[in-house]
């Protein structure tokens, strides 16, 4: 089961891709070239300041690894919910 944060991160990044496509692209791909920069960034970082690089590198993807799978993501909540009813909050 997903969190609530995730859920309301998949259901926003549904609404906003689809309110403006080129726009939402435009943003990730962005983003991507972000991460990659932030990756480099890592592999090329002093052993003093590996540990802060790897932190920002690991974030940075998780934020774009959420926001990639938000709409496959959206997609299966709303699915569920057809099925199942919507979610309870706990």
């Amino acid at each position: 089961m997903r969190n609530e944060t995730e859920v309301r991160l998949a259901k926003a990044v549904l609404e906003l891709s689809a309110a403006s496509p080129p726009a939402w692209n435009s943003f990730m791909a962005a983003l991507a070239q972000y991460l990659d920069d932030v990756t480099e960034a890592c592999i090329s970082a002093p052993l003093q300041d590996l540990p802060e690089r790897q932190g920002r590198a690991r974030e940075i993807r998780d934020v774009f690894k959420a926001l990639a799978t938000g709409r496959e993501l959206a997609a299966q909540i709303a699915e569920k919910e057809r099925k199942d009813g919507p979610r309870s909050k706990s």
